[in-house]
């Protein structure tokens, strides 16, 4: 998120400039956007085919004149009012954990996490030329964890996302949702090339049980070494959202759970060595 604009100012959220930049390559239109700022959930209006609404919840919205989805509360905050209200009529407590379980908490946290994950992209695309592709890298700063917005990996991942978020037990989940949380997961590694398991052939390779630990060792070795790059930004920037370190990360990983060439480890250690200020 950012310090917000002006209201009526054309100019897109600079934390939201790249995800409407991928949107408008493909058949949808962004109309509006907000980052919400911390007060409100992110939101983008989107024209595909005649319709309009919020890319986020699905809401369908009317047209607008002069595409006005927004209104302004009392602190200068701006909201899209049917993504409020729906909010609203569709929250629902967690009997185990007793806080709110919808899939707000769950686009709020993705976006922040993807933020974090181009933060650490950028670094990397613009301090390391040397076997590095910055084309993938800019691509890659685009496109990131973007399938995690469409099915069959949305509906599962808010369940995921609020199994972290309050320490759920497996038991907290249906059969049926558990068995979608495994193939979500499964899909979602094997669609984004940040992921060692995109590189491999193996299937079934993650440990349902507890998806921080390892199942069996994956042959991580064919990944080209910019996806690599992109690998260590994904884990620097889960590591600064958990408030961990990612030494450890590695540390309990590089061939445990995945199987890296002595090149790839070197890279990984440099990348980090460059980027991550290690914690007092």
């Amino acid at each position: 998120m950012c310090n917000k604009l002006p209201y009526s100012n054309p100019r897109i959220d600079p934390c939201m400039r790249e995800l409407c930049k991928a949107i408008n390559t493909t058949d949808l239109k962004t109309l509006a956007s907000c980052c919400g700022h911390g007060t409100y959930p992110p939101t983008i209006v989107v024209k595909r085919a005649g319709r309009i609404f919020e890319f986020y919840s699905g809401i369908t919205l009317g047209p607008r004149k002069r595409n006005r989805y927004y209104k302004r509360d009392k602190n200068g905050f701006y909201y899209i009012p049917e993504v409020m209200e729906e909010i609203i009529l569709s929250e629902k407590i967690c009997q185990v954990c007793k806080k709110p379980f919808d899939d707000f908490y769950f686009i709020e946290r993705t976006t922040m996490h993807i933020d974090l994950v181009r933060k650490y992209l950028k670094k990397i695309r613009d301090n390391h030329t040397i076997c590095i592709d910055r084309e993938i890298i800019k691509q890659e700063m685009i496109i990131h964890d973007l399938t995690k917005f469409q099915e069959p990996e949305l509906t599962p991942y808010v369940w995921i996302t609020l199994k972290y978020r309050d320490n759920l037990p497996n038991s907290s989940f249906t059969a049926e949702q558990q068995l979608q949380m495994q193939h979500a997961t499964e899909h979602h590694v094997k669609q984004n090339k940040h992921h060692p398991e995109y590189w491999t052939s193996q299937t079934d390779t993650i440990n349902f049980i507890d998806r921080d630990k390892p199942k069996s060792l994956v042959d991580a070795t064919k990944m080209p070494l910019t996806y690599v790059a992109c690998m260590v930004a994904d884990w620097m920037a889960v590591a600064e959202e958990r408030r961990t370190n990612p030494f450890e990360w590695a540390k309990n990983n590089i061939n445990i759970r995945w199987e890296f060439t002595k090149i790839q480890e070197d890279l990984i250690y440099k990348l980090l060595e460059t980027h991550w200020r290690r914690k007092e």
